[in-house]
């Protein structure tokens, strides 16, 4: 993954924030980070005590919910395990939202991870680390000339960040491979097999590093091969069991995950599965391939959990693929055609 260009050259943050030692401040960085939170989020944000801060810097009361922000002013970039006490301490202390102000940038295994939470927990989490913290200063006039007197600085326009992982559901372990009929398992490769009924997960990790909120879509698309596409069922898309498509609006900074499970229902050997697409702001479209997987016709095992009574399950061929229409009082419809196969 590409290192983004900052906005601030580090020279610049070193002159108004470091010491002879090239060590940057915590205190004068914490009270930018206040005046970042107050200008970009609600006003009334408080600072926490040195000692004993619960792993936070700061605490907003917002519509009877509870915001914590954590600040590091370090020179080089950080790990996960820097503010992971910072998120352990967020679900004791039941906040809503966590917010992190990093001058350098997260190592590149941190807002996965950060997805992960939000997904698990239901907080939100908002990262403003390296480029995308320079890009809040830049477009802030004010902040630019109380902490960096003098300078001009051009935002850079940062993206929306979508990245995913394919596995097997870990609650449906894959058949033994003494349990595979022989041609599925010589000729599946390094390409994921499962058994007929079970399940593939799916995790989209979205991750908004610009200084403004974005609209994102996210459809399933069906596979170009007609034997792909009737090799599996979506079961859910983003905890809907009858959705192929998901739209966002992501504030600044937001990180966010969903999960979509397919399920094998047709035995098939490397069978595409269906491409992602995503849109950002009506443009920027996006396509990902997942991959291929092997449905074997090893038969859905009794003491493997079944698939969730009364799910509806959509089809991934022909005019099933795209679910059925729900309508309200409205009338209009809850779901569109799904995009053609690129």
């Amino acid at each position: 993954m590409e290192t983004p260009l900052r906005s601030i050259p580090e020279k610049i943050w070193q002159k108004y924030f470091a010491d002879e030692n090239g060590n940057y401040g915590g205190k004068r960085f914490e009270q930018l980070s206040i005046d970042i939170l107050e200008e970009c989020f609600s006003r009334g944000w408080k600072a926490t005590k040195a000692s004993h801060d619960g792993n936070k810097d700061f605490v907003l009361q917002c519509a009877g919910e509870q915001h914590w922000a954590e600040s590091k002013a370090y020179r080089d970039p950080i790990s996960y395990h820097v503010v992971s006490p910072t998120l352990f301490m967020a679900i004791l202390g039941d906040a809503a939202k966590v917010i992190f102000l990093s001058r350098s940038a997260f190592r590149r295994t941190a807002k996965p991870l950060f997805a992960q939470y939000q997904r698990k927990t239901a907080r939100k989490v908002h990262c403003f680390d390296g480029a995308i913290l320079d890009n809040l200063i830049a477009r802030s006039p004010a902040l630019t000339e109380k902490y960096f007197p003098g300078q001009h600085f051009t935002p850079i326009s940062g993206k929306v960040r979508v990245t995913h992982s394919v596995s097997m559901d870990l609650s449906h372990p894959a058949p033994k491979a003494t349990e595979l009929d022989d041609e599925s398992a010589e000729d599946g490769g390094d390409a994921l097999t499962i058994g007929l009924g079970e399940f593939i997960r799916i995790d989209v990790t979205l991750a908004n590093e610009s200084a403004a909120a974005a609209e994102i879509k996210v459809t399933l698309a069906e596979p170009a091969d007609s034997q792909a596409a009737l090799a599996f069922d979506i079961v859910s898309f983003a905890e809907e069991t009858d959705g192929h498509e998901q739209t966002l609006t992501m504030a600044a900074g937001e990180i966010c995950q969903f999960r979509i499970l397919l399920r094998g229902r047709k035995p098939v050997e490397l069978a595409e599965l269906p491409r992602l697409v995503t849109e950002v702001n009506g443009e920027d479209r996006e396509i990902f391939r997942l991959g291929e997987v092997t449905v074997s016709r090893v038969p859905h095992r009794p003491d493997r959990q079944a698939a969730p009574r009364h799910t509806r399950h959509c089809s991934l061929h022909g005019p099933a693929w795209a679910p059925p229409s729900r309508t309200s009082g409205g009338g209009a419809e809850r779901h569109g055609k799904i995009p053609p196969a690129p």
